[in-house]
């Protein structure tokens, strides 16, 4: 294949183009007509979240970025626990930003987070309107008293809680579970864990994809 014309399109989840489909998580656009299905080549050359720090979640992120449904060829090992993590999903990540050295204690509010992944992949034809969402990856050392019910956690100490009672399939440092709402007690400490969830975030994100058309 040789390369033809290169096209740089920005997408965001602000402006009169967009359609809200799932209230701050998940976005919907028309693209150009121009691209339409065209054999191209998709390369993310820049992409930015906007978090607020004083949520009250945002010390348990580790990671924010965006997930399309543009097409990309590959396959992702990075599934969600609590489903068949040796079966991979489609690849969707167009990018994503660690927060694992952020210094949540400065007295910041909204801050912006730009990615340094450069990331490309031949696609097949760019589809008519495109789908996106932010994604978080959040960890976390909840009490007992504060687990959520069918939501999934490791064991970092047994203490002396019996996690087999709460839905683990032993008592064993290191054994993951979905919590089954039942009442806690003991001393055991849990790490909460989560894959890509999508993130319901009100502030503004946007990509740069720049999009070389190929002949066959």
């Amino acid at each position: 294949m040789c390369k033809k014309n290169s096209y740089l399109l920005r997408i965001s989840n602000r402006g009169a183009g967009v359609r809200e489909v799932v209230t701050n998580t998940t976005y919907e656009v028309n693209l150009p007509t121009q691209l339409r299905g065209k054999q191209c080549k998709v390369e993310v050359v820049d992409g930015l979240v906007v978090l607020d720090t004083d949520k009250t979640d945002f010390k348990t992120l580790k990671e924010v970025g965006i997930l399309s449904d543009i097409g990309l060829r590959g396959f992702d090992m990075e599934t969600e626990y609590g489903t068949n993590q040796f079966q991979a999903t489609s690849f969707s990540t167009l990018f994503g930003v660690s927060l694992q050295n952020f210094n949540v204690t400065t007295a910041k509010q909204k801050v912006a987070f730009h990615t340094n992944i450069r990331y490309e992949c031949e696609v097949g034809s760019i589809p008519e309107k495109v789908t996106f969402s932010t994604y978080k990856i959040a960890e976390d050392e909840p009490t007992l008293a504060s687990m959520v019910a069918g939501d999934q956690y490791k064991i970092l100490t047994t203490g002396t809680t019996n996690f087999t009672l709460l839905g683990a399939s032993s008592n064993v440092v290191g054994t993951v579970f979905a919590y089954n709402g039942a009442s806690t007690n003991g001393s055991g400490t849990v790490l909460s864990i989560s894959t890509k969830h999508l993130y319901a975030n009100p502030y503004y994100a946007s990509f740069v994809l720049k999009i070389t058309e190929l002949d066959e």
